[in-house]
């Protein structure tokens, strides 16, 4: 696996959880299993469960935890866990899903080649705007 460098950004993992049981201590755990060294920071969004699905995650140093206190719904709840996350990229994954080796890998790496492509286009549209005033 490829080394993190500061030209390669960090992605935080943002979970919205809702009852979800031992699925929540699963979804974490594969993150910390397997999102090094992409994954600055793994972020829990607790819409007020009653099922105790939080007691496990609340005890991992490497984890935010916010609890809201009540069901906020999904799209909310995804905005208050984005407002605390401090890397460029930002991956939404459901209590009942887990990260695999490599898979952080491979879509940074993917993102990174969007962000490239998406420069060249810019720089590109810039040279011509520059050439054509230049003509004018």
């Amino acid at each position: 696996m490829m080394p993190l460098t500061p030209m390669m950004p960090a992605v935080d993992v943002i979970i919205v959880n809702w009852n979800a049981g031992a699925q929540l201590a699963a979804c974490v755990d594969s993150i910390r299993n397997y999102g090094a060294p992409y994954v600055a920071q793994t972020i829990v969004v607790d819409n007020g469960s009653s099922d105790g699905s939080t007691l496990a995650v609340a005890q991992y140093a490497d984890t935010t935890l916010l609890l809201t206190g009540e069901n906020l719904g999904f799209g909310r709840a995804c905005n208050r866990g984005a407002a605390l996350a401090r890397s460029n990229y930002l991956l939404f994954l459901n209590p009942d899903a887990a990260l695999y080796p490599e898979l952080v890998f491979v879509v940074h790496n993917c993102l990174i080649s969007v962000e490239r492509l998406f420069d060249l286009v810019h720089d590109f549209h810039l040279s011509r705007v520059f050439w054509h005033n230049q003509l004018a």
